[in-house]
């Protein structure tokens, strides 16, 4: 099994619990070998490689569900490993073919009396999936995952206000007070979802308080470098540690990043984070491992010119010797 990890968490219960978890069941098994063997090189054998997991991973989705039994943890896990990994390619038709047979599986899952998510699922949604991803599946049962979903809904309008700000030279008939009352109402929901119990509701709550500062500057200034601090510590707490690919899918890095003091011990563990994967990618033959990362910032030109002028900064710094992933 193709596996990220240079110094895997042996002694982790959670994470070989997890681990454990992704052999159980063959459609996980084939669709997590996907996602790594796509994003492991870009040579075509290692691509021809990747498609035929895909297609062994959705023959044994479509198997389970004619079978009445796609409401387990395993199917779940797999479909939506499936979409994700046809997110960062930008397929759209692919992507909505699994969100539809995602929305499937939760359907089913419900008509099983299954309402409740496990943890690691709601954290997939919260963190790693599109904004819109809560409402595109009609899901409300965990008023968390709700509360992350209605503030991704005003995050979506609030960046489009935005847009249309800045493309007015003037700024006439822009509608300032209803940005100012917008950005307000939601530092004040984020800093709501900080007090969840959730890790990964944590992530989320500071890093949607980052880029609210950095999105729009003309508010009362906040303590970034505590903000990035305890972005970093939330991140350090995920129960499933991601395989570090994932940060160069994350804007809670770049956002991190950017808010650390200079030559901080934070601003240090993001950027060695980042640079050790890109590292590692850019020697098995990509040229562009920052693309998702870059993509996801490209509208807020504020937050994007400081992640280039820091990344920019730092081109020939090295991750020091001693550096592990899960410290």
């Amino acid at each position: 099994m193709v596996c990220y990890w240079h110094d895997p968490p042996a002694n982790s219960p959670t994470q070989a619990c997890w681990m454990d978890f992704i052999v159980s069941e063959p459609a996980l098994f084939e669709g997590t070998l996907a996602a790594n063997t796509r994003h492991w090189s870009p040579d075509p054998a290692s691509q021809r490689r990747a498609d035929d997991h895909v297609s062994r991973a959705i023959s044994l989705v479509i198997d389970r569900i004619q079978k009445g039994s796609a409401h387990t943890d395993g199917i779940l896990a797999a479909v939506a490993t499936l979409a994700f990994g046809e997110s960062l390619l930008r397929n759209e038709a692919a992507w909505q073919l699994h969100m539809d047979g995602l929305a499937q599986v939760l359907q089913d899952r419900r008509s099983k009396g299954l309402w409740e998510l496990p943890e690691w699922f709601t954290g997939l949604l919260i963190i790693v999936f599109p904004a819109n991803v809560g409402e595109q599946l009609h899901y409300h049962g965990n008023s968390e995952l709700s509360r992350v979903v209605v503030i991704g809904s005003r995050l979506a309008q609030l960046r489009h206000m935005l847009e249309n700000y800045h493309e007015r030279a003037d700024h006439q008939d822009i509608p300032v007070n209803e940005i100012n009352s917008t950005v307000r109402e939601l530092h004040i929901a984020a800093q709501f979802l900080g007090s969840s119990s959730s890790p990964y509701v944590r992530v989320a709550s500071l890093a949607i308080e980052l880029y609210l500062h950095f999105s729009w500057p003309e508010q009362p200034s906040a303590d970034l470098s505590s903000l990035a601090r305890r972005l970093k510590d939330a991140l350090r707490q995920l129960p499933i540690k991601p395989c570090p690919y994932m940060d160069l899918t994350s804007t809670s890095f770049v956002l991190g990043l950017v808010a650390a003091e200079h030559d901080s011990e934070t601003r240090l563990w993001f950027l060695s984070r980042l640079r050790a994967v890109v590292a590692d990618m850019e020697s098995r033959g990509w040229t562009r491992p920052l693309q998702h990362l870059e993509r996801a910032i490209e509208s807020d030109q504020r937050l994007a010119a400081r992640f280039k002028a820091i990344w920019d900064d730092a081109k020939d710094w090295v991750p020091p010797s001693d550096f592990s992933y899960n410290r």
